[in-house]
Protein backbone atom coordinates (compact mmCIF):
# COMPACT_ATOMS: atom_id res chain seq x y z
CA UNK A 1 0.00 0.00 0.00
CA UNK A 2 2.67 2.63 0.84
CA UNK A 3 4.66 1.69 -2.03
CA UNK A 4 1.66 1.98 -4.23
CA UNK A 5 0.76 5.71 -2.56
CA UNK A 6 4.19 6.67 -3.51
CA UNK A 7 4.00 5.50 -6.72
CA UNK A 8 1.03 7.04 -7.18
CA UNK A 9 1.38 10.61 -5.89
CA UNK A 10 5.21 11.02 -8.34
CA UNK A 11 3.23 10.05 -11.05
CA UNK A 12 0.71 12.74 -10.06
CA UNK A 13 2.87 15.19 -9.53
CA UNK A 14 4.98 14.21 -13.32
CA UNK A 15 1.63 14.72 -14.94
CA UNK A 16 1.34 17.79 -13.33
CA UNK A 17 4.42 19.20 -13.98
CA UNK A 18 4.50 17.84 -18.12
CA UNK A 19 1.07 19.65 -18.48
CA UNK A 20 3.09 22.62 -17.29
CA UNK A 21 6.19 22.60 -19.74
CA UNK A 22 3.46 22.42 -22.29
CA UNK A 23 1.82 25.66 -21.55
CA UNK A 24 4.40 28.12 -19.46
CA UNK A 25 6.08 29.58 -21.75
CA UNK A 26 3.57 30.72 -23.72
CA UNK A 27 1.38 32.09 -20.38
CA UNK A 28 4.85 34.01 -19.28
CA UNK A 29 4.81 36.12 -22.77
CA UNK A 30 1.07 36.16 -22.55
CA UNK A 31 0.36 37.55 -18.98
CA UNK A 32 2.04 39.62 -16.59
CA UNK A 33 2.01 37.41 -13.39
CA UNK A 34 2.19 34.37 -13.79
CA UNK A 35 1.29 31.49 -10.78
CA UNK A 36 0.31 32.73 -7.24
CA UNK A 37 3.43 34.53 -6.40
CA UNK A 38 6.60 35.74 -7.59
CA UNK A 39 8.07 33.01 -6.06
CA UNK A 40 5.45 30.28 -7.16
CA UNK A 41 5.44 30.51 -11.03
CA UNK A 42 3.88 27.23 -12.14
CA UNK A 43 1.16 24.67 -11.58
CA UNK A 44 0.89 23.73 -7.15
CA UNK A 45 -0.13 20.34 -6.29
CA UNK A 46 -2.76 20.42 -4.03
CA UNK A 47 -2.84 17.55 -1.24
CA UNK A 48 -2.68 13.91 -3.75
CA UNK A 49 -4.79 14.53 -6.49
CA UNK A 50 -5.48 18.06 -6.99
CA UNK A 51 -3.16 21.09 -8.73
CA UNK A 52 -3.26 24.52 -9.97
CA UNK A 53 -2.21 27.25 -12.19
CA UNK A 54 -3.29 31.06 -12.05
CA UNK A 55 -2.20 33.98 -14.36
CA UNK A 56 -3.27 37.36 -14.40
CA UNK A 57 -1.89 40.77 -16.26
CA UNK A 58 -3.85 40.95 -19.76
CA UNK A 59 -5.46 43.41 -21.31
CA UNK A 60 -9.36 42.12 -21.82
CA UNK A 61 -9.01 39.31 -19.33
CA UNK A 62 -9.00 39.32 -15.58
CA UNK A 63 -7.51 35.91 -14.73
CA UNK A 64 -6.90 32.49 -16.19
CA UNK A 65 -7.45 29.14 -13.62
CA UNK A 66 -6.59 26.15 -14.81
CA UNK A 67 -7.68 22.99 -11.66
CA UNK A 68 -6.83 19.50 -12.38
CA UNK A 69 -8.00 16.64 -10.93
CA UNK A 70 -5.80 13.73 -11.78
CA UNK A 71 -6.73 10.27 -10.86
CA UNK A 72 -5.88 9.03 -7.43
CA UNK A 73 -3.30 6.77 -8.45
CA UNK A 74 -1.99 6.67 -4.66
CA UNK A 75 -5.64 4.87 -3.90
CA UNK A 76 -5.07 1.42 -3.93
CA UNK A 77 -9.23 1.17 -3.58
CA UNK A 78 -9.14 3.59 -6.73
CA UNK A 79 -7.08 1.36 -8.85
CA UNK A 80 -8.26 -1.67 -8.04
CA UNK A 81 -12.25 -0.46 -8.99
CA UNK A 82 -11.60 0.70 -12.56
CA UNK A 83 -11.30 -2.65 -14.33
CA UNK A 84 -14.68 -2.63 -12.68
CA UNK A 85 -16.17 0.91 -12.86
CA UNK A 86 -13.58 2.57 -15.31
CA UNK A 87 -11.33 4.89 -15.08
CA UNK A 88 -12.20 8.07 -13.74
CA UNK A 89 -9.49 9.33 -15.90
CA UNK A 90 -7.39 13.08 -15.48
CA UNK A 91 -9.86 16.08 -15.69
CA UNK A 92 -9.25 20.15 -15.92
CA UNK A 93 -11.09 22.62 -15.92
CA UNK A 94 -9.95 26.14 -17.46
CA UNK A 95 -12.06 29.53 -16.61
CA UNK A 96 -11.12 32.86 -18.13
CA UNK A 97 -13.40 35.75 -16.88
CA UNK A 98 -13.39 38.76 -19.48
CA UNK A 99 -12.58 42.17 -18.69
CA UNK A 100 -14.63 45.54 -19.73
CA UNK A 101 -17.75 45.43 -21.54
CA UNK A 102 -18.78 42.04 -23.75
CA UNK A 103 -21.37 41.34 -25.86
CA UNK A 104 -23.85 39.00 -24.37
CA UNK A 105 -23.62 35.65 -25.75
CA UNK A 106 -24.06 32.19 -24.74
CA UNK A 107 -22.74 29.32 -26.95
CA UNK A 108 -21.15 25.87 -26.39
CA UNK A 109 -19.36 23.16 -27.77
CA UNK A 110 -20.57 19.94 -25.69
CA UNK A 111 -19.40 16.12 -25.55
CA UNK A 112 -23.01 14.85 -27.13
CA UNK A 113 -23.35 11.54 -24.53
CA UNK A 114 -22.74 14.73 -21.69
CA UNK A 115 -25.46 17.20 -22.96
CA UNK A 116 -28.43 16.36 -20.82
CA UNK A 117 -26.05 16.22 -17.97
CA UNK A 118 -24.35 19.64 -18.88
CA UNK A 119 -27.59 21.30 -19.46
CA UNK A 120 -28.95 20.14 -16.16
CA UNK A 121 -25.93 21.78 -14.98
CA UNK A 122 -25.77 24.96 -16.35
CA UNK A 123 -29.16 26.75 -16.24
CA UNK A 124 -28.21 29.44 -19.19
CA UNK A 125 -27.66 26.33 -21.29
CA UNK A 126 -31.15 24.76 -20.43
CA UNK A 127 -32.97 27.75 -21.03
CA UNK A 128 -31.35 29.96 -23.61
CA UNK A 129 -29.35 27.27 -26.07
CA UNK A 130 -30.53 24.92 -29.11
CA UNK A 131 -28.74 22.84 -30.83
CA UNK A 132 -26.98 24.38 -34.17
CA UNK A 133 -25.11 22.28 -37.28
CA UNK A 134 -21.68 22.25 -37.27
CA UNK A 135 -20.30 24.79 -40.38
CA UNK A 136 -19.06 22.45 -43.42
CA UNK A 137 -16.18 24.45 -44.11
CA UNK A 138 -13.34 22.27 -42.07
CA UNK A 139 -13.43 18.50 -40.74
CA UNK A 140 -16.69 18.09 -38.23
CA UNK A 141 -16.30 16.39 -34.56
CA UNK A 142 -17.84 13.56 -34.75
CA UNK A 143 -18.72 13.50 -30.66
CA UNK A 144 -19.51 17.20 -30.31
CA UNK A 145 -22.59 19.03 -29.98
CA UNK A 146 -23.17 22.82 -30.48
CA UNK A 147 -25.28 24.81 -27.97
CA UNK A 148 -25.86 28.49 -29.00
CA UNK A 149 -28.47 31.17 -28.83
CA UNK A 150 -28.71 31.74 -31.84
CA UNK A 151 -27.54 29.43 -35.12
CA UNK A 152 -25.96 32.97 -37.11
CA UNK A 153 -22.89 33.29 -34.80
CA UNK A 154 -21.92 29.69 -35.24
CA UNK A 155 -19.33 30.92 -38.38
CA UNK A 156 -17.81 33.91 -36.70
CA UNK A 157 -17.51 31.78 -33.96
CA UNK A 158 -15.94 28.53 -35.37
CA UNK A 159 -13.62 29.90 -37.84
CA UNK A 160 -12.10 26.80 -39.98
CA UNK A 161 -8.97 26.55 -38.30
CA UNK A 162 -10.52 26.54 -34.51
CA UNK A 163 -13.14 24.07 -35.70
CA UNK A 164 -10.09 21.59 -36.92
CA UNK A 165 -8.42 22.25 -33.47
CA UNK A 166 -11.25 20.98 -32.16
CA UNK A 167 -11.64 18.03 -34.38
CA UNK A 168 -8.36 17.28 -33.30
CA UNK A 169 -8.71 17.35 -30.07
CA UNK A 170 -12.20 16.30 -29.41
CA UNK A 171 -11.55 13.20 -27.84
CA UNK A 172 -10.05 15.36 -24.97
CA UNK A 173 -12.90 17.46 -25.18
CA UNK A 174 -16.09 17.15 -22.47
CA UNK A 175 -17.33 21.01 -22.83
CA UNK A 176 -15.89 24.80 -23.80
CA UNK A 177 -18.88 26.97 -22.61
CA UNK A 178 -18.72 30.77 -23.68
CA UNK A 179 -21.50 32.78 -21.25
CA UNK A 180 -22.87 36.10 -19.48
CA UNK A 181 -24.29 33.96 -16.84
CA UNK A 182 -21.45 32.87 -15.16
CA UNK A 183 -20.93 29.42 -14.05
CA UNK A 184 -20.04 27.42 -10.77
CA UNK A 185 -16.71 28.16 -10.13
CA UNK A 186 -15.38 29.03 -6.81
CA UNK A 187 -12.82 31.65 -8.11
CA UNK A 188 -14.98 32.89 -10.48
CA UNK A 189 -18.12 32.47 -8.93
CA UNK A 190 -18.83 36.70 -9.16
CA UNK A 191 -18.14 36.56 -12.80
CA UNK A 192 -20.21 36.68 -15.37
CA UNK A 193 -18.71 37.00 -18.65
CA UNK A 194 -16.34 33.89 -19.08
CA UNK A 195 -14.95 31.01 -21.09
CA UNK A 196 -14.41 27.49 -19.97
CA UNK A 197 -13.20 25.11 -20.64
CA UNK A 198 -13.48 20.89 -19.45
CA UNK A 199 -11.30 18.58 -20.39
CA UNK A 200 -10.52 14.61 -19.65
CA UNK A 201 -7.80 12.32 -20.56
CA UNK A 202 -8.45 8.40 -19.82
Amino acid sequence: YVVLGLVGFFRNRSIMKSMERSFISEMESQFDQVGTSSSKKGMFLDGLSLCYFYATGRKGLKFLKIAAELRRRQDMFSVIGEPVFGSSGDRARVVIPFSGKVEPLIFSVVRRKDVKKIRNENIDLEIYTHSAPWPTTAPVPKALDILTESSDVVPALLPASLQKLIAENEKYIVSIHLTDRGIADPLASQEKCLVAFDLFNQ
